[in-house]
């Protein structure tokens, strides 16, 4: 409340999910990565990042999968490697 009555009108909580953006937002806006190489080597990494990118989106649109990274991230955590 406090920024409303400083006159803000939005509030960019990010990207990603979570659960508490979901108590104050009603709208999704959609995310596109968009890759414009110019070179060769632009062309080659462009390719290589997409694979990543579709790989990522893979993962955490499988439950199985999302959760083994989940676990390995606070495997890390915990031997504080993070």
């Amino acid at each position: 409340m406090a920024q409303c009555s400083r006159g803000r009108k939005s509030l960019d909580l990010g990207i990603g999910e979570a659960r508490y953006k979901r108590l104050f937002c009603n709208e999704v806006e959609d995310l596109v990565d968009v890759f414009v190489p110019v070179t060769a080597l632009g062309r080659l990494y462009g390719l290589a990042v997409e694979q990543l990118v579709t790989a990522k989106r893979y993962v955490k649109q499988t439950p199985r999968l999302w959760t083994v990274v989940q676990a390995l991230r606070m495997a890390r955590a915990k031997l504080g490697l993070a």
